[in-house]
């Protein structure tokens, strides 16, 4: 018995869209209907869009029948590395309009969490004709403090060695973070009340972090940068935290 055909507009395809940098990989799910806006899904760092696909499938079931698209952020997942050996928010957030224009995207709907939230962020309060309705998910000031330990401490330098040793640390850097917050202060103070990830899923993001790891040689190279300058950007303010929009809803965590 053949098993039934699924719709192509519930099938997440792959792809790569060609900027100034080199090629930026996205995954999508086709328009159901042409006339609605696209929908971006921003992901936190470092991971990908690969952590997008049920929140894709999801919302294409409750009803989002615009093209749905989650790219992976410069220097993540499969896309190039950003240009500028230190890039900042609004680079990235530079980087997604222009994405925007080679899919030939007008308004669009958009969506980020944790690191895709400050960029979404950015995007939307630089450019208000690009974005028309906004989510942001766990996005947060830090206090100072904090801040300066986390871009301290966040990704420190790891090099690959000849027996294996950063790909220990790579799954445990990932473990550590369902542990602590930050993943670095590893006491009862910083425990998180969160379930840990299945093995599958700390599998996955250790991928992602191995991938970025041709980034961890050097502190300034251009893989490298989204983890020290755009995964904790706290000295930046997001513009669109400000804005009296009502349309714009927060999702600030606890």
């Amino acid at each position: 018995m053949n098993e039934p055909e699924i719709p192509d507009t519930l099938q997440i395809e792959r792809a790569f869209v060609r900027l100034d940098e080199g090629q930026v990989h996205l995954r999508r799910l086709p328009a159901a209907d042409a006339a609605h806006r696209p929908l971006l899904l921003l992901h936190a760092s470092p991971a990908s869009s690969w952590f997008m696909q049920d929140l894709m499938t999801a919302l294409r079931a409750a009803g989002y029948l615009g093209e749905i698209v989650a790219p992976d952020t410069l220097g993540n997942g499969d896309s190039a590395a950003p240009g500028p050996a230190e890039p900042d928010i609004a680079y990235f957030a530079d980087s997604v309009d222009r994405l925007c224009n080679a899919l030939g995207f007008g308004a669009v709907d958009a969506y980020g969490t944790h690191t895709g939230a400050r960029i979404a962020c950015e995007l939307a309060a630089g450019r208000p004709a690009r974005v028309h309705r906004l989510v942001l998910d766990g996005i947060t000031e830090y206090e100072d403090d904090l801040r300066e330990a986390v871009i301290a401490n966040y990704a420190p330098v790891v090099e690959p060695d000849e027996y294996g040793r950063h790909l220990v640390w790579a799954f445990n850097f990932c473990r550590d973070q369902a542990l602590f917050f930050p993943h670095f202060m590893k006491d009862a103070e910083h425990r998180l009340s969160v379930p840990m990830p299945p093995p599958q899923v700390l599998h996955r993001i250790t991928l992602d972090v191995l991938k970025r790891s041709t980034l961890i040689p050097s502190p300034t190279s251009p893989r490298s940068a989204t983890a020290r300058s755009s995964a904790w950007p706290g000295s930046q303010r997001p513009r669109c935290c400000s804005s009296p929009r009502p349309n714009w809803p927060c999702s600030m965590p606890r």
